[in-house]
């Protein structure tokens, strides 16, 4: 919300005014890149945003993705992994996946080396989690550069830091990445030995590439040669901490790290699209796992075998899958080894919800599937990493342990089975210990029959996290939107009815918790009823919510996908994308004969250099080119709101609308408030 009070409302003089306010920060949305990398080297000097300028638009980006990031609820954090697992297990950040669409769903998955299924690690919506300019693991910190494109001004390139401990995020050193050198155009492995990080880097120019090392701690580069192979891909033995490549031609060199000399080892057979991919070694079956984007823009995993030096399909993923890198969570089992265990369940004990009931079956097979298991087998039972219990048994036998001392809250089970060959996978799952707090509330329905408003929803069969949910004590609060009322509190039933007034135009939702002695619920909303016509003056609409643009109409007349938004420091802005031809219309408003009304608001250009271009009208209908013209074509270049205030008559009673019509040809953000 910006200064100014606009108010609808009968008075008697006419007039028509412009009212300057005090000035305001310049806000720029920005929006992230999806697309995949581009083949070869791209210069990104061409569009990086340096010094005071970056620093500026940073400042204001800053302030959206904490905020986004750190109301994202925890829920979303961590996602039940597969309780059966086989292979290497493998974590890796995906910065395009061509199946996503619209929905982006950047952040860090594990994969197999049996099966392409993506299991979610940490899921993230604001596409920080885009390495797409380097990155690395270290002591569970995950550093990364990445890219954030504003259209029309330019390319931030950004230091994040994410805690894998804590699933929070820190911005790291400055934030802003004012030199290229720093950009990474290959993957960037962590070397133990060193403590740096190795792959290809963009020279101070931004045109070509070198091999060198860098230290994310410091955020320091050093240049090791001038690139002669452009590696699509790198991975590092941290048994002995040789540094692999893969060529864009699919051929596997050995690297030194010190020189950056090649020694060619073979060809996979396999040819690469020219774009950033990723890699692992397994070093305990001397495996190299390559994550690839193939010259067909498919993808698939293969395995090459770091002894024999062959390389082996292990599956295709869906569609075209670009992994920004690739970091070893589970080394793959021999293949005489046992299998992993199977039907593997943690479940909350009925009669004291502190201990963990764990229960599988053990392994009949070998790893390889070939060869019938005897003998016993050992087991062993961790909780976060840290062993409860061990034990053995047959093969095939069910196993059932129950763990104390057990911390309240969610925790990750993982069981394996042993003989002399060797460990199987992990096979993992999550659990709750503990009395849960509830789920939300299912299927929640609002209905209306004129002014009676009828919701009802379901009742939540456990607690939020899985766990355990004390019925006994299980009550609702149901809180009435826009208005923000509660308007019950403490009801055991799973419906409420109230009547409602629908003299005025509005747009009801209601929300629900399940609350319980435990605790409460996140909240589930309803659909949305509109009720009423119009909306009888006075009026204001400070856009401080984004539930206020669902009383307002918003045409694309031009149907290219860009048009008004509601921008979450309390205003409505336009993006500009090419010649704009987008409508703002307000509610309906009851209007009458013989009265003089005020119509105003605030507006104001993201940059003056890029000059906006305005409309104003009003009229009945939903067709603005019917509507009679307040104000014709006026250029807007003031980076401080101006008022713009109208008066107005009508000879008929009615429902009219107001309308801002954006017709910018070279403008940023049109920006309108109050």
């Amino acid at each position: 919300m910006r200064r100014i009070t606009t108010i609808l409302f009968g008075i008697v003089s006419m007039l028509m005014v412009a009212i300057p306010l005090s000035a305001q920060r310049n806000d720029v949305q920005m929006s992230a890149s999806y697309k995949p990398l581009i083949r070869g080297v791209d210069n990104p000097l061409s569009s990086m945003l340096t010094g005071e300028e970056a620093n500026r638009v940073y400042n204001i980006y800053k302030e959206k993705i904490d905020k986004a990031l750190a109301s994202r609820p925890p829920t979303q954090l961590l996602s039940p992994r597969k309780a059966s697992q086989a292979g290497a297990v493998m974590r890796g950040s995906i910065i395009y996946n061509s199946d996503w669409e619209d929905n982006q769903l950047f952040g860090l998955f594990d994969i197999t080396s049996v099966s392409p299924d993506l299991t979610t690690y940490y899921l993230d919506g604001e596409g920080v989690m885009r390495a797409s300019h380097g990155g690395a693991i270290i002591d569970n910190l995950y550093y990364l550069i990445f890219e954030y494109n504003i259209t029309g001004v330019g390319t931030l390139y950004l230091n994040y830091v994410f805690d894998m401990s804590t699933n929070t995020w820190r911005i790291d050193l400055s934030g802003v990445v004012n030199e290229t050198r720093l950009l990474s155009w290959s993957n960037t492995p962590y070397d133990k030995q060193t403590n740096l990080c190795y792959g290809l880097f963009y020279d101070s120019s931004g045109s070509a590439l070198e091999f060198g090392s860098i230290d994310f701690t410091t955020k320091t580069r050093n240049t090791i040669k001038t690139a002669d192979i452009v590696y699509v891909a790198m991975a590092i033995d941290e048994s002995n901490g040789q540094l692999y490549g893969i060529s864009n031609d699919g051929k596997l060199y050995k690297v030194d790290k010190s020189t950056g000399n090649a020694q060619l080892q073979g060809d996979t057979g396999f040819s690469a699209y020219g774009i950033h991919q990723a890699a692992v070694v397994d070093d305990k079956n001397n495996t190299l796992y390559w994550a690839s984007v193939n010259s067909n823009q498919t993808s698939s995993l293969y395995e090459i075998d770091l002894t024999n030096l062959t390389t082996t399909k292990c599956y295709d993923f869906d569609g075209t899958m670009q992994f920004a890198d690739l970091y070893l969570v589970a080394s793959g089992a021999t293949d005489k080894s046992p299998a992993p265990v199977t039907e593997l369940t943690a479940i909350p004990d009925a009669a004291n919800y502190s201990l963990l009931n764990v229960s599988f079956t053990m392994p009949t097979k070998t790893n390889d599937g070939q060869d019938n298991l005897t003998g016993t087998l050992a087991y062993s039972i961790k909780i976060d990493g840290e062993q409860k219990k061990a034990g053995t048994a047959l093969p095939g036998a069910k196993v059932n342990e129950q763990l104390s001392g057990l911390s309240n809250g969610r925790v990750v089970v993982a069981v394996n089975a042993a003989n002399s060959e060797g460990s199987s996978v992990d096979a993992i799952v999550n659990a709750w210990v503990g009395v849960d707090q509830p789920a939300a509330p299912g299927n929640v329905k609002l209905t209306a029959n004129n002014a009676k408003m009828t919701l009802t929803w379901q009742a939540p069969e456990s607690g939020e996290h899985g766990g355990y949910l004390d019925k006994t004590t299980l009550k609702y609060t149901v809180v009435r939107y826009p208005d923000n009322v509660v308007v019950a509190e403490g009801i055991s039933a799973t419906s409420f009815t109230e009547n409602v007034s629908t003299d005025q135009l509005k747009i009801i939702s209601y929300g629900v918790k399940a609350i319980t002695k435990d605790g409460e619920s996140v909240e589930a909303m309803s659909n949305k009823i509109t009720v009423g016509q119009y909306i009888t003056p006075p009026y204001y609409e400070p856009f401080d919510t984004e539930a206020a643009v669902d009383y307002y109409l918003i045409l694309d007349k031009n149907n290219d996908g860009a048009s008004w938004s509601w921008y979450e420091q309390g205003y409505m802005e336009c993006a500009y994308v090419g010649g704009m031809d987008d409508w703002l219309l307000t509610p309906r408003f009851k209007l009458e004969p013989g009265k003089e009304y005020t119509f105003s608001f605030d507006v104001w250009a993201s940059q003056s250099t890029r000059t906006e271009r305005i409309e104003v009208a009003y009229g009945t209908g939903d067709n603005p080119n019917t509507y009679t013209q307040l104000l014709s074509t006026t250029n807007i270049t003031n980076e401080q709101p101006l008022a713009y205030v109208f008066k107005v008559r009508v000879d008929t009673e009615g429902t009219y609308r107001f309308g801002i019509h954006d017709i910018s040809n070279k403008g940023l953000y049109l920006n309108v408030d109050n």
